[in-house]
């Protein structure tokens, strides 16, 4: 019996492991009823939770960047939780250095989670993202090409942030926005403020089985795709991990979306 829960264990690990090592493309059509001028679709990658880290290192965002430029993205959006918590050691190996041979016309924008606070340097967290070639957004907006908003919003870490209605008093509402924001809390507010697109990490789907049934009650959506009125949520499973490097009953992804504009 013992040699086979060990047999019975190596196996699931392993499944684990490969659920890991493999992530998965994610694809969504989302239909915005909104003008873009010309523009029929913007095609976003998204990826959340990548945490570099010892474990998530080089050759981990090489695997990465090929797949996201693979998929030819106009945008790449990362929701946060991109370096896990020792910035020290990713800046000595220069890990997020691949980042930039990221290939996006419209840009690579990141939020901060509650990762880049837990590593305690959050302008050391941002500075380095930034010379890496991913722009941070912290409590502020971008319009893109004329066309759209990329909102995004700091992490709940920070109690001092901007609510979502005062970053977004000055838009254009005619224009599609789309909000970043790492933590899945409160989606109501995206939702009363007219957003087209919300995108959030951070529940990495529990990552190993049961974990992922807490999750489900912790948060109106854990996982998946949720339109809330005309508000159209996603909240990804996140593409690294945080501690032991195996996914139970949970995949890693990045996300593929094409909206579509109406």
């Amino acid at each position: 019996v013992l040699g086979i829960s060990i047999i019975g264990v190596g196996i699931t690990l392993a499944i684990g492991y490969a659920r890991f090592s493999n992530p998965v493309v994610t694809e969504l059509e989302i239909a915005v009823s909104k003008k873009v001028g010309a523009k029929k679709e913007l095609h976003i990658v998204m990826a959340s939770d990548v945490h570099l880290s010892h474990t998530i290192r080089n050759k981990r965002v090489k695997q990465y960047v090929d797949q996201i430029n693979s998929l030819n993205p106009d945008i790449v959006l990362f929701a946060g939780d991109i370096i896990d918590r020792d910035l020290n050691f990713v800046i000595k190996k220069d890990i997020a250095s691949g980042f930039k041979n990221l290939k996006a016309p419209l840009g690579v924008y990141t939020v901060l989670g509650n990762h880049e606070y837990i590593s305690r340097s959050v302008d050391g967290s941002i500075n380095y993202l930034e010379q890496s070639g991913v722009k941070v957004l912290r409590d502020s907006m971008v319009l893109v090409d004329s066309c759209f908003y990329v909102v995004g919003r700091d992490d709940l870490s920070n109690n001092q942030r901007k609510s979502l209605v005062e970053i977004i008093e000055d838009i254009d509402t005619s224009l599609p926005l789309i909000v970043i924001n790492h933590q899945p809390f409160h989606l109501e507010e995206s939702e009363k403020a007219g957003v087209d697109l919300h995108l959030s990490g951070h529940t990495h789907d529990g990552q190993l089985f049961p974990m992922n049934l807490i999750t489900d009650r912790m948060y109106e959506i854990a996982y998946g795709y949720k339109k809330k009125g005309n508000t159209h949520v996603y909240v990804s499973s996140g593409l690294g991990l945080w501690g032991p490097p195996f996914r139970i009953g949970t995949k890693s992804e990045m996300v593929s979306i094409k909206l579509k504009f109406e």
